[in-house]
């Protein structure tokens, strides 16, 4: 994952809920692909793809939703599913998008789906990438109630983060061993929120208090009525979703979907095979 400022520019969208941080790879004249992270990953985390997608004569747009990255907490303190779909919505609207690809990834799926149920004349083709649908790893009410709790969630958040962190990012690779770099660099990129944007921890504490598995359910089942290209990457080795019920439910209710079973991968296949994953993305787009 380098980091070549000169490929890309750091930017922000100024909002009635708050400032909203992107970085944006030009192209005049190109087709514009907006990617949407992860439920606590920023799209610093996402340089490395950007510029590759850019390298295929892409736009590319990449997304710090409200308390990730550089984008802080928004006016009204909603961190909700519907809230994040709201900041992409209004993100692209200032400035004047109006078609684009879209990549979500993991819980970006779920922003996603939303998205282009809400503004389906706004979105060209779309790609999932280890959609976090069907997942035993969502919140479960006591972590809901001891980490969204104002004060000692973000304590607790801020004090476990250097131990926690590096263990999770490390269990998504299916070989870790083999891109030892790549995971170093990604923890750096995630533990780094927690010292530079001082509502980070506070963010994701709401955000585990909002968070709602129905709303997910929900976005995802709107799809079914959405006349859009799919591509969807589900890896073999994902350990945050139920591979067969994922499986079988974009095959049964989405007839527009093309599955790519990605062996020996996991959920963070965006890092661990990006040459395979992205080359594979601008021939769909």
């Amino acid at each position: 994952m380098t980091d070549e400022q000169e490929d890309y520019s750091s930017k922000f969208a100024q909002t009635r809920r708050g400032n909203i941080h992107y970085l944006e790879f030009q192209q005049e004249g190109a087709p514009t692909i907006c990617i949407l992270p992860g439920f606590t990953m920023p799209a610093q985390l996402y340089v490395s793809m950007g510029k590759s997608l850019h390298s295929y004569n892409f736009s590319v747009i990449i997304v710090d939703y409200w308390g990730r990255g550089e984008t802080m907490s928004p006016s009204d303190g909603n961190f909700a599913l519907s809230s994040q779909i709201s900041l992409v919505s209004t993100l692209l609207e200032h400035l004047q998008i109006s078609k684009c690809h879209i990549i979500g990834i993991s819980y970006g799926a779920a922003v996603a789906s939303g998205l282009v149920s809400r503004s389906p004349d706004l979105v060209d083709k779309m790609a999932f990438i280890s959609p976090l649908h069907f997942t035993d790893d969502s919140p479960s009410p006591l972590q809901k109630f001891v980490l969204g709790t104002s004060y000692i969630g973000p304590m607790i958040l801020n004090w476990a983060a250097p131990s926690i962190i590096p263990d999770q990012i490390k269990a998504q690779f299916v070989h870790p061993e083999k891109h030892p770099e790549i995971v170093k660099e990604a923890t750096r990129i995630c533990l780094e929120q927690f010292k530079k944007n001082k509502s980070h921890a506070y963010a994701i504490s709401k955000s585990i208090s909002q968070f709602d598995n129905s709303d997910i359910e929900q976005v995802f089942a709107g799809l079914s009525t959405v006349n859009k290209k799919m591509l969807v990457f589900i890896g073999i080795d994902d350990r945050l979703i139920n591979l067969t019920e994922c499986k079988s439910w974009w095959t049964r209710w989405i007839q527009n979907a093309v599955i790519c079973d990605c062996d020996d991968l996991g959920h963070l296949m965006y890092l661990e095979k990006e040459r395979m994953v992205t080359k594979r993305l601008a021939k769909f787009f």
